[in-house]
């Protein structure tokens, strides 16, 4: 599986109601059934595209950066996000260009399929290990909560 995550502008998206889980049965989902765009609102055009054939992903985020992560399977339908390295597609702040300051073993996000229509995406950032704290901590989707609530667009919208 592969996540690559495009964002386009600083603007928060309208707010989806937190999803339930409590008191649910959860069943595995197919990984071909999640495979498309996937954003906050379908007119929004930060959006999120996961592909069935590759288990790693990659996340650019215009203005702030670009990066390459490995997924780890946490739980059924649970992923963590483990950075790898930056792909020269967008300038790096400064504070990021020097990769051996990121911490690999620490996850950069998590994101857990509520079906095959709503994911919620848990963004915690980079590990930088000079400091003991995460950095570029914003959530791409939601810039003011740590999880963003997706929702998977038509085959129509594009990336």
């Amino acid at each position: 599986m592969s996540l690559f995550l495009f964002s386009c502008d600083g603007q928060q998206k309208e707010k989806q109601q937190s999803v339930p889980l409590a008191g649910r049965a959860i069943s595995e989902i197919s990984v071909k059934a999640i495979e498309g765009v996937w954003s906050s609102s379908c007119k929004a055009r930060n959006r999120v595209y996961i592909s069935s054939v590759i288990t790693s992903a990659q996340f650019t985020v215009l203005e702030r950066f670009s990066m390459n992560a490995d997924l780890k399977k946490v739980g059924i339908n649970k992923y963590e996000l483990y950075f790898t390295d930056f792909p020269p597609i967008i300038p790096l702040p400064k504070e990021m260009k020097n990769w051996d300051n990121m911490d690999r073993k620490k996850p950069v996000g998590y994101f857990e399929f509520i079906d095959e229509s709503r994911i919620n995406l848990t963004w915690f950032g980079f590990y930088y290990k000079k400091t003991g704290k995460y950095i570029q901590i914003e959530n791409p989707f939601n810039h003011k909560e740590k999880m963003a609530h997706l929702i998977k667009c038509p085959d129509t919208i594009t990336l």
